[in-house]
C-alpha cells in the first residue's frame, strides 16, 4: 500500500496514518444478528451527514430499501437490529473525535 500511496503523490503524513492502520480481523456473527450485519454492511454508503461532517445516523428509507432488494425477512427485528449497530458506530466515532479534539488540544 505504501508503494501505492507514494507513486499516487500522497503526502506523507497520510501515508504513515493510512499504513498504521491493523488489517481487517475475521469476526464471526451471532446467527441470529446476521440480517442485521447484512444490512447494515449493505447501506454502507446510505448515512445521513450533518452541516459540520458529522454522521446523524442511516438514511432509514435507504435502510427499508436495501431489505426488500435482500428479501430480508423478519424487517421489523432486522431493522432493530441495524438500528443497535447504528448507535454502536455513532458512540464509536464520537468517542474517536473527542480522543482527536482532546489529542489536538493537548499538542
Amino acid at each position: 500500500m505504501r508503494a501505492d500511496l507514494e507513486l499516487a503523490g500522497a503526502p506523507a503524513d497520510y501515508i504513515e496514518r493510512a499504513c498504521a492502520v491493523e488489517e481487517p480481523v475475521e469476526i464471526e456473527v451471532m446467527h441470529e444478528c446476521r440480517h442485521a450485519v447484512e444490512v447494515f454492511l449493505a447501506c454502507q454508503t446510505q448515512w445521513r451527514v450533518g452541516g459540520m461532517g458529522g454522521l446523524l445516523g442511516l438514511d432509514y428509507s435507504a435502510v427499508d430499501t436495501v431489505m426488500r432488494i435482500l428479501r430480508t425477512p423478519d424487517r421489523p427485528e432486522t431493522f432493530a437490529g441495524v438500528r443497535v449497530i447504528e448507535r454502536a458506530v455513532l458512540a464509536a466515532m464520537s468517542e474517536k473525535a473527542e480522543r482527536e479534539r482532546h489529542a489536538r488540544r493537548n499538542f
